[in-house]
C-alpha cells in the first residue's frame, strides 16, 4: 500500500458526512425554511460550507481510490460525475443560499427535492460500487414476506463442481472481486469470468495467484480474504487446490473429477450449515452487547448476508475472560446459532450459561474441558443439528438422544466406548457420527492459517 492508497481508504469515512449535512439541509429547508434576514440563515450556511468542505475532500478521496482500477469504469465515471456536481452544487447554494429562499415556495421545493434525487443517485452509484448492483433490488413478490427467499443448493458427489466453488466464492470473495468491483484483476462471480482470470489460467495450485494468496499468513498485507473478513477453512482451501490442479473444471461432476475421500468431508459440513439457518426472521442483538464481546477478544459475525444470527468464536480470547463471555453471549440468546468453544476451559458457571442458550444449531467444543457431568446441559438445546466434542473426557451419550434434530457429531479422541455409539446409533440412524483420526475444521468464520506447505 503506498500513501495514496492510504488516504483512499479515508473516502467511505468523509464522504457520509456531506450526505448527512445535506440530509438534514434539505429537510429543514423543506419544513422549516428560514427567513432571509433571520439568524437561523447563517446557521444553514454554517452547515453548507462544512458539507462543501466535506464533499470537496470527498472528491479527493475519492480519485485516490479509485486509482487502484478495481472497479467498473462506467459505473465508476457515473458515481464521480454526479458527486462532482453534488459538490458545485453544494458551494454553490453556499454562496448564493438568499437566492434559494428567496424563491417562490413551489420553485424552492423543487429546487431541493431535485437535490434529494441527485443525492440519492450519488448515494446509490456508490452503494452500488462497494456492494453491487442488485444490493438494492428488491426481492419477488411472493417472497415479500417469508422467512427466507434464497433456497440453498444440495450438494452431492453427482452435483457439478462449480456449485461447490460457487459456494465458497459467494460466501467469501465475490464482495471484492464481483461484477462492480475486482481487486487485482480478479473477478470470481462466475465461471466465464473466473476461467478470464489469469490465476486460474495457469491450471496447477503451485502457480496460481489465487492459492498464493488465500495461503499466505492471515496477518500478510497481501492475505486474501482481508484479516477481519470470514476467512476460508482449511478444507475450502484444500477443495481449490485439488480443483485447480485437475484443470478448474466447471461442468463435470464431483464424482467424474473423483474427489478425494478427504475431501467429502466438507459436502456434509456444506450440508449442515444450508440446515443451521432458520427460516423465521429475528431482529438484530443489542449493540452493546455485541460490542462488549468484541471487546473480549470474541470474532461475532452474521452467519450470512442481511441476516440478524450470529455466529461467534472463543479462540482467541483470554481464558480469564470466559466466565464474563459465556454471561455477555446470553443476551443475544435466540440469535447466536453457531458457537465455537475450542480449547475453552470455563468453570461450571460457564457451562451453565450454555445451557440456556436454546438457539444453538451448530456447537464446537473440540479439546475442552467439557465432562459427563455436563453433558446434560445439552438437553435444552433441542435445535441442535451439529455437536463437536472431539479431545473431551465425555464417555455417556444417553443425553444426546434428547437431541431430536442432532445430524452431525465428531467424537475423535473423546472418551467413548463402541457399545455407546452403537446405541446412539440405533437411536438416530440419519446421525452421521465422525470418529476419524483427523483434524475437524473450524467454523468458518474462525482466522485459520493455512500454507501451501500444507497442501503436499
Amino acid at each position: 500500500m503506498n500513501i495514496f492508497d492510504f488516504f483512499g481508504h479515508f473516502h467511505p469515512l468523509i464522504v457520509h458526512l456531506p450526505v448527512g449535512i445535506l440530509s438534514l439541509f434539505i429537510i429543514l429547508g423543506l419544513f422549516f425554511p428560514p427567513e432571509n434576514t433571520s439568524q437561523s440563515m447563517r446557521l444553514f450556511r454554517f452547515m453548507l460550507l462544512i458539507s462543501a468542505i466535506a464533499a470537496s475532500l470527498s472528491i479527493a478521496t475519492g480519485f485516490l481510490l479509485s486509482s487502484s482500477g478495481e472497479y467498473v469504469q462506467k459505473l465508476l465515471t457515473t458515481h464521480q460525475v454526479s458527486g462532482i456536481i453534488l459538490t458545485l452544487i453544494n458551494w454553490l447554494l453556499y454562496l448564493k443560499l438568499i437566492y434559494l429562499f428567496s424563491m417562490r415556495k413551489s420553485l424552492m421545493r423543487s429546487a431541493l427535492f431535485s437535490l434529494a434525487v441527485l443525492l440519492i443517485f450519488t448515494g446509490h452509484a456508490g452503494g452500488s460500487l462497494t456492494h453491487g448492483s442488485e444490493f438494492l433490488n428488491p426481492p419477488p413478490l411472493a417472497d415479500w414476506f417469508s422467512g427466507n427467499s434464497t433456497k440453498p443448493k444440495v450438494i452431492t458427489m453427482d452435483s457439478p463442481a462449480e456449485d461447490v466453488v460457487s459456494n465458497i466464492f459467494q460466501e467469501k470473495c465475490v464482495s471484492c472481486h464481483g461484477p462492480n468491483k475486482q481487486k487485482g484483476d480478479l473477478r470470481l462471480d462466475s465461471p466465464d469470468a473466473m476461467l478470464t482470470s489469469a490465476d486460474l489460467a495457469l491450471l496447477h495450485a503451485d502457480n496460481s495467484l489465487l492459492i498464493e494468496r488465500i495461503t499466505l499468513p492471515v496477518d500478510d498485507d497481501d492475505h486474501m480474504p482481508p484479516q477481519g473478513k470470514k476467512q476460508l477453512s482449511k478444507d475450502e482451501i484444500a477443495f481449490l487446490s485439488w480443483w485447480i490442479t485437475n484443470g478448474a473444471a466447471f461442468d463435470k461432476s464431483l464424482a467424474e473429477l473423483k474427489l478425494p475421500s478427504n475431501l467429502q468431508g466438507m459436502l456434509t459440513e456444506i450440508m449442515a450449515e444450508n440446515s443451521l439457518l432458520p427460516e423465521e426472521p429475528v431482529t438484530p442483538a443489542p449493540e452493546a452487547a455485541i460490542e462488549q464481546l468484541r471487546k473480549l477478544g470474541v470474532v461475532i459475525l452474521p452467519v450470512a448476508d442481511h441476516s440478524n444470527y450470529l455466529t461467534a468464536s472463543l479462540v482467541n480470547t483470554l481464558p480469564e475472560n470466559t466466565s464474563k463471555i459465556m454471561t455477555e453471549l446470553l443476551k443475544t440468546n435466540a440469535k447466536l446459532i453457531w458457537l465455537n468453544m475450542d480449547f475453552q476451559n470455563p468453570e461450571n458457571a460457564g457451562w451453565e450459561s450454555l445451557g440456556q442458550m436454546t438457539a444453538l444449531r451448530k456447537l464446537s467444543l473440540r479439546e475442552t474441558n467439557f465432562t459427563d457431568e455436563q453433558m446434560t446441559l445439552l438437553k435444552s438445546l433441542q435445535n441442535l443439528v451439529y455437536l463437536n466434542l472431539s479431545g473431551t473426557q465425555v464417555s455417556d451419550l444417553t443425553p444426546l438422544e434428547n437431541l431430536p434434530n442432532l445430524r452431525t457429531l465428531y467424537l475423535y479422541n473423546s472418551m467413548t466406548t463402541p457399545l455407546g455409539l452403537e446405541q446412539l446409533q440405533a437411536k438416530f440412524p440419519d446421525l452421521t457420527i465422525d470418529t476419524g483420526n483427523y483434524q475437524v475444521p473450524a467454523l468458518a468464520s474462525d482466522t485459520t492459517e493455512f500454507t501451501k506447505a500444507d497442501l503436499k
